[in-house]
């Protein structure tokens, strides 16, 4: 099986972006063990001059040349900010990729606590009180 392996550049100096690495290592020792035939693919650059369509289009170039079976998902954030990360799962959808993961109407819903909150108040799920962007204060 032929498998991409996407993740995003991690932002230096912030710990739960750069532990993408870890995961990549994990991912490809086990691909490699199990014989598949697999490609890493970073999203961004490590200069971060890239913009999100860019590093989108370049992406999907990519993937179209590799032509693979199914992508291995790692992408959480762009330039640290992890309100893109649906967007290139919105790609991947368009473009009729399989991906492992969530799709993407489900992380725009769960990437937005307010919305997500009153979804599960709607079906009677007990959450705790939501108070929105105070802007470090409280």
């Amino acid at each position: 099986m032929k498998i991409a392996v996407v993740y995003n550049e991690p932002v230096s100096g912030k710990g739960d972006s750069v532990d993408v690495l870890d995961e990549i290592s994990l991912v490809t020792d086990s691909l490699k063990k199990l014989g598949h035939d697999f490609k890493v693919f970073p999203v961004g650059d490590r200069r971060g001059t890239c913009s999100l369509s860019e590093s989108a289009f370049s992406l999907l170039i990519s993937l179209r040349k590799y032509a693979p079976d199914i992508i291995f998902n790692l992408i959480e954030e762009f330039k640290g900010e992890s309100s893109h990360q649906p967007y290139f799962l919105l790609m991947f959808e368009l473009a009729n990729y399989s991906f492992t993961g969530s799709h993407y109407e489900a992380v725009l819903t769960t990437n937005d606590k307010g919305l997500s909150k009153m979804i599960m108040k709607k079906f009677q799920i007990s959450t705790t009180p939501y108070q929105g962007n105070t802007g470090g204060k409280k």
